[in-house]
């Protein structure tokens, strides 16, 4: 699991685009997949325009991230911005296990269909009823 270290809020930045200067090596959620994600794929999807990710750093070290893509997008006020020039609807994410699920379900995303893993989060509508 993921080492946990103590700072205070005004020490970290507001999310930024990852860029190849930020520190990743260091970074661990406690999901080796998603440590995987940042410390591998994310630059490289950014510089292919396949999704953007966003990081938030204590100086140059990423302590989080989230990414976006056109069919992944998981900040819900990016996708309500999104959402009044692309007719998006919903928020899809995929919770990596258990923990995860009952972590978006805090902030109103539901189960869908028949998985426990696929959770949407309806977004509000703008003029079109």
């Amino acid at each position: 699991m993921g080492k946990i270290e103590a700072f205070f809020v005004s020490d970290l930045f507001a999310p930024a685009e990852l860029a190849a200067d930020h520190i990743v090596d260091d970074f661990d959620c406690g999901y080796p997949v998603l440590n995987h994600w940042l410390y591998r794929v994310a630059l490289q999807n950014q510089q292919s325009n396949a999704a953007m990710t966003f990081v938030v750093c204590r100086q140059d070290r990423v302590v989080g991230y989230y990414s976006l893509a056109v069919g992944a997008i998981d900040h819900e006020a990016r996708a309500l911005q999104a959402a009044k020039f692309a007719g998006i609807r919903a928020i899809f994410v995929t919770a990596k296990d258990e923990k995860g699920r009952r972590f978006y379900e805090r902030f109103d995303f539901e189960p869908f269909i028949k998985t426990t893993k696929l959770v949407p989060h309806r977004l509000p509508t703008y003029g079109r009823g």
